[in-house]
C-alpha cells in the first residue's frame, strides 16, 4: 500500500483495506482470473481482464435519458432518446432509438393529476407569491406608498409570465423525459418489467404517452445491447411470462398495404397483399414490388398516380371488384401467380362505414347495406377471387350476429381478422337471442366470445403503449385466437434502423404471425424485410427457429 500523508501506513489502514478486500473477495477473484489467463494466454491481457470482470461486475442502471426534439422527413416533430447507463462503474451511452409524436396533436400543458391544496381566504389562485404569513404581508402593503405598491405588483405580474414563459418553452414531451431522468436514476437496467412498471406508474402528474413508450424501447435497446442479445430474444426474456430454454420462434409474414382508402365512392380502408409463406423473404418481396410497379403503371395511364402518406395507392372506383381486378391484371402484367405467390387481403373497416341510426353499412357513397348483405359482398368476392386470403374489420364490433353468419360461410382457408376495434370486446360474451327462423326475438340464448370467431387479433405498437403493455396485449389474446398479428405504427421518416425495424423484433417477440409494413417503396418496408433476413440467420445460428408460420389456418366451425 502507499504511504499516506507523507508516513507510511497504519495498522488500522491495512485491517480496513484487508476487510474491504475479503468482503468483495478480490483476491480469489485475481487469483481465479491470473489462472484462468495463464491457460488460455490472451494476445491482449488487460481486454481479456476487462472482459472476465465485466461478468462479475454490477447491472447495469440508468444514469440519465437525454432527449432531442428533431423533424421528421415530414416536419413533424419526432423525439431522440439516448439512454446512459452506469457500466463497470462509468457513465455511458448505450442505446439510442427515433420516436414518433403522434399524441396529442394538440399536447398543452402538463398539469398536476393529484387533488389541490386551496388557497387561503381572499387571495388569488393565481398569485405567485408565497402565501405563507399573508395577513403579516397584507398589513405590510397597505404602509407602502401608491408607487411603490404598484411597482410591487408590476414585479409579481413579470415573474409571473417570466415563468409561463419558461413553462411553455419547454414541450410536455421533454418534460416528460426530465421527469423520468429523476424517476428511473440508479434503476436496475436488467429488470424491464420493473422499469415499465414504474414508467407506468401514477407520479401524480400527466407524462406524456408517447416520451413513455420512448424511453420503455430506448431501455430495451439499451439492455439488448449490453447483454450482447438479438433485440427479440432480450425482449423474450424480458417480458414474456410463458419462455423457457426450449422455446423457438417463427418469422411474422410481412403485409404489404397497396391501396389506401379515402378516394372515390368506395369506402373501404384498403388493400393488403402477403407473400406466399413458401417463398424466401426477399423472393417475396420481388415479387409483392412487381406487382406494385405495374399496378401504378396501370393507374399512371389516366394520369399521376396519387399516393398515401405511407405510399399505397390512392385509387379512385365504386366497388370492391375494381381494386381486385386492379390486382388480377397488375399480377398476371409481371407474371406473378395470385394465390400460389401473393394473397390479398381486404381491410373493410366496418366500423367507419356503419350508420347507427340506419344500422346499415355504407359501402360506397349512397349504397347502403344490412350486415347480412355485407356479408353476402365478402362471399361473392371470395368466390370471384380465390385468392384473396382473408377480411380484416370487415363488419361492426358490435354486429356480432353478422360476424358470426361470416365465419360460417367463409371457406376454411380465409382468415377473419380484427384490429382493435372489436378487441375492445375481448372480454365481453354476447347474447343472440333466435328463432327457429333465424329471426331475433325473446326466448333460448346463445353465448359468444367475439374473439371465437376471428383467426387472428391485431394488436398495435401503438407510439403511446409501452413495451410491457404491449406484451400483457398480447397475453390476454394468445389462447383465444388462433394467432396474434402485429399493426406497425412507425413511420417511415425516423432516424434510426433500429427505430425502424424495432416492430420486426417486437413481433417476433410476441409470437406475430403477421406484421403490417406499410408500403413496398416504403423505408419501413425495405428495413422490415431487411431485419427479418437477420432475425432468420439468427435463429437458424441459435437453432431457435420453429417451423413456418401457417398462412392457411382452418376456421373452426
Amino acid at each position: 500500500m502507499q504511504e499516506q500523508g507523507g508516513g507510511r501506513v497504519t495498522r488500522e489502514l491495512r485491517e480496513k483495506a484487508v476487510e474491504y478486500y475479503s468482503q468483495h473477495d478480490a483476491t480469489g477473484a485475481l487469483e481465479k482470473l491470473l489462472n484462468k489467463m495463464y491457460i488460455d494466454s490472451p494476445e491482449d491481457m488487460y481486454g481479456y481482464m476487462s472482459e472476465y470482470f465485466h461478468t462479475l461486475s454490477n447491472d447495469p442502471t440508468v444514469s440519465s435519458i437525454e432527449a432531442i426534439e428533431l423533424l421528421d422527413s415530414n416536419g413533424d416533430p419526432s423525439l431522440s432518446l439516448t439512454l446512459h447507463c452506469i457500466v463497470n462503474g462509468v457513465s455511458k451511452a448505450v442505446g439510442t432509438y427515433a420516436h414518433d409524436l403522434n399524441w396529442p396533436k394538440n399536447d398543452g400543458e402538463l398539469k398536476w393529476s393529484g387533488s389541490k391544496s386551496k388557497p387561503p381566504s381572499g387571495t388569488n389562485p393565481k398569485d405567485t407569491k408565497e402565501t405563507k404569513d399573508k395577513s403579516k404581508e397584507s398589513k405590510e402593503a397597505k404602509a407602502l406608498p401608491v408607487k411603490e405598491e404598484e411597482a410591487v405588483v408590476e414585479e409579481a405580474k413579470k415573474e409571473e409570465v417570466e415563468e409561463k414563459t419558461k413553462e411553455a418553452s419547454t414541450p410536455p414531451y421533454l418534460e416528460t423525459v426530465n421527469r423520468l431522468n429523476v424517476i428511473l436514476s440508479e434503476l436496475d437496467l436488467k429488470s424491464q418489467i420493473e422499469l415499465n412498471a414504474v414508467i407506468n406508474q401514477d407520479h401524480g402528474i400527466t407524462l406524456h404517452p408517447s416520451s413513455k413508450a420512448a424511453v420503455s424501447r430506448v431501455a430495451a435497446l439499451s439492455l439488448a445491447f449490453l447483454s450482447n442479445q438479438p433485440l427479440f430474444l432480450s425482449l423474450n426474456q424480458s417480458f414474456n411470462k410463458s419462455t423457457t430454454s426450449s422455446k423457438t420462434f417463427s418469422l411474422p409474414l410481412p403485409l404489404f398495404n397497396v391501396v389506401a382508402g379515402g378516394l372515390g365512392k368506395l369506402r373501404i380502408r384498403g388493400v393488403y397483399l402477403l407473400p406466399s409463406p413458401s417463398s424466401s423473404l426477399m423472393t417475396g418481396f420481388k415479387n409483392i414490388m412487381n406487382v406494385y410497379k405495374e399496378m401504378g403503371h396501370t393507374l399512371s395511364t389516366k394520369g399521376p398516380a396519387p399516393v398515401s402518406k405511407s405510399g399505397a395507392y390512392y385509387f379512385s372506383c365504386d366497388k370492391p371488384e375494381m381494386l381486385m381486378d386492379l390486382i388480377k391484371e397488375a399480377s398476371a402484367s409481371a407474371g406473378v401467380t395470385l394465390k400460389d405467390e401473393v394473397l390479398a387481403y381486404l381491410d373493410v373497416g366496418g366500423e367507419s362505414m356503419y350508420d347507427e341510426d340506419k344500422r346499415k353499412y355504407e359501402l360506397s357513397t349512397g349504397q347502403w347495406k344490412t350486415g347480412d348483405e355485407l356479408v353476402n359482398v365478402c362471399i361473392s368476392l371470395t368466390s370471384a377471387y380465390p385468392w384473396i386470403g382473408g377480411f380484416i374489420d370487415p363488419l361492426h364490433p358490435n354486429d356480432i350476429a353478422s360476424w358470426q353468419s361470416l365465419k360460417e360461410q367463409l371457406n376454411e382457408q380465409c382468415l377473419l381478422m380484427a384490429e382493435n376495434a372489436l378487441l375492445g370486446l375481448a372480454s365481453a360474451t354476447i347474447v343472440i337471442q333466435k328463432d327457429t327462423k333465424g329471426e331475433e326475438e325473446e326466448g333460448e340464448t346463445e353465448s359468444i366470445d367475439s374473439l371465437s370467431i376471428i383467426n387472428s387479433g391485431f394488436i398495435s405498437s401503438s407510439h403511446t403503449k409501452t413495451l410491457s403493455e404491449c406484451f400483457d396485449e398480447a397475453d390476454d389474446l394468445k389462447g383465444r385466437v388462433s394467432h396474434i398479428s402485429l399493426s406497425s405504427l412507425q413511420p417511415s421518416s425516423s432516424f434510426t434502423s433500429d427505430s425502424l425495424s424495432f416492430d420486426v423484433d417486437l413481433a417476433v417477440a410476441l409470437g406475430c404471425k403477421l406484421i403490417k409494413v406499410g408500403a413496398p417503396t416504403g423505408v419501413t418496408a425495405a428495413m422490415s424485410i431487411s431485419r427479418l433476413i437477420q432475425v432468420q440467420g439468427q435463429l437458424e445460428s441459435l437453432k431457435l427457429l420453429g417451423p413456418s408460420s401457417l398462412l392457411m389456418i382452418p376456421v373452426e366451425s
